[in-house]
């Protein structure tokens, strides 16, 4: 949909409407507009992980698995 069919779209909702999708771009813009402070700046020199979903948290408890088969090693 190109931006001028959203305006036509837009243009043919009610007032009712047209406010609330104003209250949702609003919404939109609060929540999902970076800030200077939540910018993160990635090295890519440093090395990248061989693991996923570590639980650095002490008070995580997870219960017993038993024996799990070998798998292939992460490459």
């Amino acid at each position: 949909m190109t931006s001028q069919e959203m305006l036509n779209e837009f243009s043919s909702l009610p007032q009712e409407a047209q406010r609330q999708v104003m209250s949702f771009i609003a919404f939109l813009r609060s929540n999902y507009t970076p800030t200077e402070s939540s910018v993160q700046i990635v090295d890519a020199t440093y090395p990248a992980p061989k693991f996923y979903g570590c639980i650095d948290d002490e008070t995580f408890l997870r219960h017993p698995q038993g024996e799990q088969s070998e798998r292939e090693p992460i490459l």
